[in-house]
């Protein structure tokens, strides 16, 4: 049976190998490659969303110390663009906690979080003074990388994190039902077969057959009667079978 299941994997090796079944395949529980992947982007997101407002900070002459003073402490919607840092923390937060620790494997998160992000960032637009910095370039970058970020996160977990790790979980459950039926299958009908050949019978009446098989070799059956309790045999056959001579 173990050759037999051996020759029908092999002939799925590719399908083992893909890339969307080792990036969606979960060992033991474990996070799946791409949704680390997923994870790695959105902690990327708000740092760079970070580093460019620091940028903007230093771009306009001011220092960090001054800018959290007056766009953190003294905060208007008008003036400080802190809000959008926040925004991409809050979304960091929430994207780690629902498809990091806890794992979860639906759109609704996301979308929540990046129409929520969106719609503010398209807000803040309107509602900031864009007259009131001397160089808006970097401003409107931030909000631009902020927006496209967002956008991007979601792409990212509903056309690739989901539909891989789906992929993984559909082909053990599917493919290898079928391989383990095959499997059984081929090795029941060698069990019947008529091929088997009487090599020595034992005193005790124990009978040792064997037949020759095409890719396989020679093949040994032994009929006997032990006294031996049957889960514990089981157990033996099933997950120590490499280990019997």
């Amino acid at each position: 049976m173990n050759a037999l299941a051996m020759t029908r994997s092999q002939s799925h090796t590719v399908n083992l190998l893909s890339e969307d079944f080792i990036a969606g395949y979960m060992e033991q529980g474990r996070m799946s490659v791409v949704r680390r992947f997923f994870c790695l982007f959105v902690t990327f997101d708000v740092v760079f969303i970070s580093l460019l407002w620091i940028i903007c900070v230093v771009i306009t002459g001011d220092n960090v110390i001054h800018a959290l003073q007056t766009q953190v402490l003294h905060y208007t919607v008008y003036t400080s663009l802190f809000d959008v840092v926040i925004a991409a923390l809050i979304r960091f937060i929430f994207l780690i906690l629902f498809y990091g620790l806890l794992s979860i494997s639906h759109w609704l998160v996301i979308a929540l979080s990046t129409t929520s992000s969106c719609a503010f960032l398209i807000s803040k637009v309107f509602l900031y003074d864009w007259t009131a910095t001397p160089q808006p370039v970097f401003e409107v970058l931030l909000i631009v990388v902020s927006f496209v970020l967002a956008w991007g996160e979601a792409w990212f977990l509903d056309c690739r994190v989901i539909p891989q790790e789906r992929y993984a979980r559909n082909y053990f459950d599917d493919e290898f039902k079928k391989m383990g039926t095959e499997c059984v299958r081929k090795a029941y009908m060698l069990l019947e077969s008529d091929g088997w050949k009487i090599e020595k019978v034992t005193a005790k009446g124990d009978t040792i057959q064997s037949c020759q098989q095409e890719k396989i070799g020679k093949i040994y059956k032994l009929t006997a009667k032990i006294h031996y309790p049957a889960r514990k045999l089981l157990q033996e056959l099933f997950y120590k079978i490499e280990d019997v001579p």
